[in-house]
């Protein structure tokens, strides 16, 4: 089985909040640069992605609605980037218990799970 690793992005989501694209745009950033091609998503309901762990996710949105919206274009644009997203079910067949989050000094940072194979 592989390892998980939790990749933090440091503090520049609360500039960019309000605006999905920007947060996506830097998300997308930071994962080119590490060269990541599996990334573990929290997902709590269908079609919706928690990929930040802050206080709140909702706290870097105008609406819950606006954070569901901008985790959806997240999930679009992760697929055609050719990104894989493993689902908690999945992730539970693999090995990984579901819904683990970032560890409690990194409840203010956004996080990913990256899958390192054997």
């Amino acid at each position: 089985m592989g390892m998980v690793e939790t990749l933090t992005i440091d503090g520049t989501w609360e500039e960019k909040a309000g605006d999905p694209e920007k947060v996506i745009r830097s998300m997308f950033t930071l994962m080119t640069k590490q060269k990541i091609s599996t990334v573990f998503i929290e997902s709590r309901k269908p079609d919706t992605l928690d990929v930040i762990s802050v206080p709140d996710p909702y706290d870097l949105f105008k609406s819950k609605d606006e954070f569901k919206k901008s985790m959806k274009i997240a999930r679009r644009c992760l697929q055609e980037a050719g990104y894989t997203i493993v689902e908690d079910t999945e992730a539970e067949r693999m090995g990984r218990e579901p819904g683990i989050s970032a560890g409690e000094t990194e409840k203010k940072k956004g996080f990913f799970r990256r899958l390192f194979k054997d």
